[in-house]
């Protein structure tokens, strides 16, 4: 999410013909006046009042303010705008300007207002039993795991192509730019500014194959990284998916444990809770659950289609629970989360089947890894689940033996209790 972007059409906002000149005085002063928390809400009742007029005349505003700025090329506004606009308009029109949930707006899109407190509550979990099992080491051979996280494939990577573009992503051939001499060409397989290719995605997957592990973890993110909302729509994000679970599938020879990434949906961040009427990213959890199949039982695959892409499964031959959560409902770019004034501990049930999960481990002696995409103790979650989700974590400590995320494209490995695990990334 291109909050810069976001902020810099902000600045500049005129509104087409047809909006009330009034209208445009109460925006303009709102945001010369924008430089802080409160000055953040004021900001929001004029938008507000833009969002009323409906998505289209949000949407295009934005966008022929972006052109007119000249800070992205025409068809990254249009497309960035496109998408993005309809869901801020939605959210503006469903709440206060002044709540809280118009606070976590302003921190999240603007930078302008801190998190607000957590609102504290005991999230409800069984007691811990009075004598906790006690894990020791048998002496056995390590658990050799492969650990790989946001691939970004861009299926259009060109080598030879620009590497120093003005769009988004860069090493594809735009139509727009025929012509152009090249100043820095492509590598054959990669290139800094640009994302991964095919070839070096595959590349990666018989890496890890030859490394001889017992299964594999991938915590998400297939869809390119660097577009943003401006290329990816529904039709290729799901047929970008199926192609990298076809290729994990060929590739690896050993079950991998995935994990669904901000990226992996259309617009880029898009979950939409199941307490919004009108959106869904059930698609999302369709292609998943058919494409992880063959790792996955029936059982496994209905919760990823019916737990929003999360899921638990022990890994063959061992005494280990995998557990996966989508962890985007914590997300604070996740615009669909500042649709409502109302507050919700537990988007679409998450914490509580993490909770459960990690019960019927405890119950069955079973040591537990817990997988996610975006960090909950990262600065790009809310506090409130992360809070929340401690808790649980903190309940189940002695059951929990890692915990594995990406995002943040570097290694994350929390780890409360020593255990023999070789990560390879």
């Amino acid at each position: 999410m291109r909050t810069k972007l976001i902020f810099s059409l902000l600045l500049t906002l005129h509104v087409p013909n047809g909006v009330h000149a009034s209208l445009v005085d109460d925006i303009a002063n709102a945001i010369s006046q924008a430089v802080d928390c409160g000055s953040c809400h004021a900001l929001l009742v004029p938008m507000k009042g833009l969002a009323e007029l409906g998505n289209s005349v949000f949407s295009d505003t934005m966008a022929a303010v972006c052109k007119s700025i000249g800070t992205e090329d025409d068809d990254v506004c249009d497309g960035t705008l496109g998408e993005l606009g309809p869901i801020l308009a939605h959210d503006l029109r469903a709440i206060s300007p002044f709540g809280r949930t118009a606070t976590q707006l302003c921190n999240s899109v603007f930078g302008l207002c801190q998190q607000p407190a957590v609102i504290q509550m005991k999230f409800p979990v069984p007691r811990a039993p009075r004598t906790p099992k006690m894990w020791v080491s048998k002496g056995g051979q390590p658990i050799r795991v492969a650990h790989f996280s946001d691939s970004h494939v861009d299926r259009e990577y060109t080598p030879g192509a620009e590497v120093e573009c003005t769009k988004n992503i860069c090493c594809r051939n735009y139509a727009d730019k025929a012509g152009k001499p090249i100043q820095q060409p492509a590598g054959i397989l990669a290139s800094h500014n640009c994302d991964t290719s095919t070839g070096l995605a595959e590349s990666m997957l018989r890496a890890t194959s030859a490394q001889d592990v017992s299964f594999s973890i991938f915590t998400g993110d297939i869809i390119e990284g660097r577009s943003d909302t401006w290329l990816v729509n529904q039709t290729g994000v799901t047929a970008h998916l199926q192609q990298f679970d076809q290729e994990m599938r060929t590739l690896l020879d050993k079950p991998v444990f995935p994990v669904i990434g901000n990226h992996d949906t259309a617009p880029v961040n898009s979950f939409p809770r199941n307490t919004t009427s009108g959106a869904s990213s059930q698609w999302v959890f369709d292609t998943q659950a058919a494409g992880w199949s063959e790792w996955l039982d029936t059982s496994e695959t209905a919760s990823v289609l019916h737990m929003s892409g999360s899921y638990s499964a022990v890994a063959p031959g061992t005494n280990l629970r995998i557990i996966s959560l989508n962890t985007l409902y914590w997300y604070k770019a996740n615009f669909w989360l500042f649709d409502s004034d109302t507050f919700q501990p537990d988007p679409n049930g998450i914490l509580a089947f993490a909770a459960q999960q990690l019960q019927a481990a405890e119950d069955a002696g079973q040591r537990a890894w817990i997988l996610g995409h975006m960090p909950p103790s990262s600065s790009d979650a809310f506090h409130d689940q992360s809070n929340y989700f401690d808790q649980i974590i903190q309940r189940y400590k002695n059951t929990i033996a890692v915990l594995l995320f990406g995002h943040t494209h570097k290694v994350t490995v929390c780890s409360r209790l020593r255990q023999k695990l070789l990560i390879i990334y």
